[in-house]
C-alpha cells in the first residue's frame, strides 16, 4: 500500500470494485476484482421441469392409434405402442386396451407380449362395428374414450 499513498490520487480501475483502487499494481487477472468477463450462460442448470418416474420392469413410452381401414361397416384399427424393457432378460406381459363408446359398456382387447431387453415395437389390432365418423377435436363432446393402458 505505500506505493498507492504515495500517489496522492486514485487510478482508474472501474472493475475494482473496493475503494482503494489497488487492482492496477498486481498482476492478477482483472476478472478477479468482480469484472464480469464470460458470456452469460441461460442453459446451464436445470431451467425445465424435472419428474422422477419409478418403474420395477418396463413403461410405456408411446402409444397411438393408427387407422389402417374405414367404412361404414368397419373400422381396422392398429394400436401402436413403444414399450421399454430395463430389465437384462425378456419378459413376459400382457397389454390390455380398454375402449368405450359413449360411455357405453368397456370393450377390452388383450394381447400376451414378450418383451426383449431395450425399446421393443408392439402393434394391436383392433376392429370397430358400424363406426361412428369422429369430428375435430373441440367441436363436439368425444364419441370414444381410451381408459389408461395396462
Amino acid at each position: 500500500m505505500p506505493q498507492y499513498n504515495s500517489n496522492g490520487f486514485n487510478y482508474p480501475a472501474d472493475n475494482d470494485h473496493h475503494e482503494k483502487h489497488v487492482s492496477v499494481f498486481s498482476r492478477k487477472a482483472p476478472y478477479s476484482y468482480g469484472w464480469d468477463w464470460g458470456i452469460r450462460m441461460v442453459t446451464s442448470g436445470i431451467w425445465r421441469p424435472v419428474t422422477i418416474r419409478y418403474y420395477d420392469a418396463a413403461s410405456i413410452s408411446d402409444y397411438h392409434v393408427k387407422q389402417l381401414s374405414l367404412t361404414d361397416q368397419l373400422a381396422k384399427l392398429s394400436n401402436e405402442l413403444e414399450i421399454n424393457n430395463i430389465l437384462p432378460q425378456a419378459l413376459q406381459a400382457e397389454v390390455r386396451i380398454n375402449t368405450s363408446f359413449e360411455g357405453n359398456t368397456e370393450k377390452g382387447i388383450s394381447q400376451a407380449i414378450t418383451l426383449q431387453p431395450g425399446i421393443n415395437h408392439i402393434s394391436i389390432p383392433s376392429e370397430v362395428l358400424s363406426p361412428v365418423r369422429w369430428v375435430p377435436n373441440g367441436w363436439e363432446s368425444p364419441l370414444c374414450m381410451i381408459s389408461p393402458l395396462k
